[in-house]
């Protein structure tokens, strides 16, 4: 319709230009050489604006496809409820403080309880609580962290600093803010949280063994009770080897039914006992 509309306009230009050349005397063109002279100009000037019309249509195509690209690649780095940096965009920012040296704190937080949430309250409940708390750790590490969501209700922090006292205290605050009472959907709920901790570059120089050991720091927490945090020690690794090969032992004992069972009577004495198991034994 535009190009029609332009094509129509040109011929009545073309042909009022001839006639008035013809009309002012002009003796060196004949009317036909005035036509078909405007015609070139008239000619001219559509391709001109043909092309500035197609470039213009390829500059809006072109915005297009990368405010596109930019939301594909923010859709493939950061999670789609709470929209945190995800685990992809945490391995990219580890690699750069690692590759820069730069120390940090890897906090793994996870929800206690959370599966009892989602099944008492419903996936929505669950969902609305993951959206505050992530707004309650964006604000509490806005200017000396980074916040990611792993996943379910795990979160992994880098905190950038270097000093294990501010990185207690800044503890201290993260659990007292979760735990401040909120309302969803009706509901008065506080969150509790275990968390484990690790250092860059004193425990480890690798990022997936700073998670591995952030993650058994976490566990350690989860055992002393809700609301805890636990520094990652070598100690804790060996308690852990230890617990691996306690339950590969059991598992290869019930596969080729190495375990035996006996009655003691409730009624026995302790020394009764005693003398039995070693008796057993």
């Amino acid at each position: 319709m535009f190009f029609k509309l332009l094509f129509s306009i040109i011929a009545s230009i073309s042909i009022t230009s001839g006639v008035a050349i013809l009309y002012e005397g002009l003796k060196v063109f004949s009317l036909v050489d005035g036509i078909t002279i405007i015609n070139l100009i008239a000619l001219s000037c559509l391709i001109l604006i043909t092309i500035l019309y197609s470039e213009k249509q390829y500059n809006e195509k072109h915005e297009e496809l990368k405010e596109h690209s930019t939301q594909l690649e923010f859709l493939a780095q950061h999670d789609q409820l709470t929209l945190l940096p995800n685990r992809l965009y945490l391995e990219s920012i580890l690699t750069q403080h690692i590759e820069k040296k730069e120390p940090f704190y890897l906090l793994f937080l996870d929800l206690d309880s959370f599966k009892h949430v989602n099944d008492y309250y419903g996936h929505s409940f669950g969902d609305e609580l993951l959206k505050q708390v992530s707004k309650s750790l964006q604000e509490l590490f806005t200017l000396d962290g980074f916040v990611s969501r792993m996943g379910g209700d795990e979160f992994i922090i880098l905190y950038y600093s270097n000093n294990r006292e501010e990185v207690r205290a800044k503890l201290d605050i993260l659990i007292e803010t979760l735990t401040i009472p909120t309302t969803i959907h009706d509901h008065h709920f506080s969150v509790t949280t275990s968390i484990g901790v690790s250092h860059f570059p004193s425990n480890t120089t690798n990022s997936d063994k700073l998670i591995i050991q952030a993650d058994l720091a976490m566990y350690h927490s989860k055992d002393k009770g809700k609301n805890q945090y636990s520094f990652f020690t070598e100690h804790l690794l060996a308690e852990s080897d230890e617990k691996l090969e306690i339950q590969r032992d059991l598992r290869s004992a019930m596969k080729h039914n190495h375990f035996t069972s006996f009655f003691i009577s409730h009624f026995m004495t302790y020394r009764m006992k005693r003398l039995l198991i070693l008796k057993l034994f």
